[in-house]
């Protein structure tokens, strides 16, 4: 678990890195969410402000580095460990978000003492022949259908595997498929995007609302297919449940790698053609609308637009302006909230709880948070106690960290089945009921001995 985190740091400091690292570029003379005069964009005082910024932005990224390194030496609880992770990523996206807020009223100071002030203000250009047009710049929506008969596909192999693989691999497999109408959703929310004003000349319009428009729906066909071959490789790892399973569940991962990249990748691309085409252009059209930025987030009560693309880094962000923007936008930060915390509570059960058996009225009862399972000691055929685990190939519907296994796994020579064990703490019992196998220990060698004796006189009385 601890290199998977540290793998996920490492993709999340890389990702905040470039997200900072491009607010220094200028994108249709703004830099650092602050519009300057074309002229100005090579000024002495604004280089030394944007060298300033990349300056303090790789001292967050260090100082970040150096604080994922306590992940590796918390080795008791893995919640504790998941629970930094969160700490940690959140701390490094509000950090993030500080510097970037504090670096814009340093730009805006020097804007404002030298009345740097770019086009006009609260004005909403339209280009009509751009508009005739809107309909048939994005690519067609028809080219989400491969993405959606591949995660059916996957949802109904999963419902019919169901029995030997859990029920909660069909649930992975529907998220597979819901996955796809967030990626729809998105696509719909770029291609209507409101068309943008670059000049006085169409044709430069035409050319940079088209490049937007294809080159966003053209990646969010291409994030939603990945999607798709993603969840269909891992369903198929699960099914299989053998080493080839666990490499095609690692494959997928490293596709899911390359939608991020490939969204990334998108966003710069648009934003370097656009710049070439506007700039290329005589006829260029500037409005000043930093002071609805200016505290970092886009606040302007004239736009009726309840989201708007986001000036410093990847996607949309909510218009607070907007009393719809507002109430969704304090809606997702109280179910992010909620839902880390939940995560939080949920995970450190498991780790105070623990799991133990109990025997009572001729019933065997193993208790363990959210995976408590019982049966009657006439339906135990066998029990013995063994050195080593069987290989577990995949989790079906568990909970599987450093120090314990809870839920069912597949294992080798046994299929589906429900384990309770503590890892590194031979041995181990093994129950043989009449359609399945329990295993189960406890966290010392006494206390799984004890077990044994336990369900060995209740068999005899």
């Amino acid at each position: 678990m601890i290199y998977i985190l540290l793998f996920s740091g490492l993709i999340v400091l890389f990702t905040m890195y470039f997200i900072n690292s491009s607010a220094t570029k200028p994108n249709n003379n703004v830099v650092i969410g602050v519009t300057l005069p074309y002229m100005q964009l090579k000024n002495e005082k604004v280089l030394e402000i944007i060298n300033r910024f990349k300056k303090e932005n790789k001292y967050l990224m260090l100082a970040s580095a150096l604080l994922s390194i306590p992940m590796i030496f918390i080795k008791k609880y893995d919640s504790f460990i998941i629970i930094y992770f969160l700490i940690w990523t959140f701390s490094l996206i509000g950090l993030s978000d500080l510097l970037i807020k504090k670096y814009i009223r340093i730009m805006m100071e020097l804007k404002r003492s030298n009345d740097w002030y770019v086009g006009e203000k609260n004005v909403i250009r339209i280009d009509t022949k751009v508009t005739n047009l809107k309909e048939s710049m994005p690519v067609s929506v028809l080219w989400f259908i491969p993405s959606i008969l591949i995660s059916i596909i996957s949802v109904v192999r999963a419902f019919l595997k169901r029995e030997s693989i859990g029920d909660i691999t069909v649930y992975i497999a529907l998220i597979g498929l819901l996955a796809i109408l967030i990626f729809i959703f998105l696509y719909n929310k770029y291609s209507n995007m409101r068309n943008n004003v670059y000049s006085n000349n169409s044709v430069v319009n035409i050319l940079c609302n088209s490049i937007y428009k294809k080159k966003w729906s053209l990646c969010w066909i291409g994030v939603s297919t990945c999607n798709s071959i993603t969840f269909a490789l891992i369903i198929e790892g699960i099914i299989r449940g053998t080493s080839l399973g666990i490499v095609l569940c690692i494959i997928g991962i490293w596709i899911t790698v390359f939608s991020v990249i490939m969204i990334i990748y998108t966003e710069a691309d648009i934003k370097e053609s656009i710049n070439k085409v506007v700039y290329a252009s005589e006829e260029r059209l500037f409005t000043d609308t930093d002071e609805y930025w200016e505290k970092g987030y886009y606040c302007n009560p004239h736009d009726n637009r309840i989201m708007v693309e986001k000036r410093i880094g990847t996607g949309m962000c909510f218009n607070l302006g907007n009393k719809k923007g507002r109430i969704l936008n304090y809606v997702g930060n109280i179910f992010v909230v909620i839902l880390v915390v939940g995560i939080c509570i949920y995970l450190l059960r498991f780790d105070i709880s623990g799991f133990k058996m109990n025997i009572n009225d001729n019933v065997i009862k193993i208790e363990a948070p959210s995976y408590e399972i019982e049966f009657n000691i006439d339906d135990v055929e066998g029990v013995e106690l063994i050195n080593e685990m069987p290989k577990a190939t995949i989790k079906t519907n568990g909970i599987g960290g450093s120090h314990y296994s809870i839920g069912y796994f597949k294992l080798e020579g046994y299929g589906n089945t429900p384990i309770y064990i503590y890892r590194n703490s031979s041995p181990y019992l093994k129950i043989k009921l009449k359609n399945t196998y329990v295993f189960i220990n406890g966290e010392k060698p006494d206390i799984t001995k004890e077990y044994y004796v336990e369900i060995k006189e209740a068999i005899k009385r």
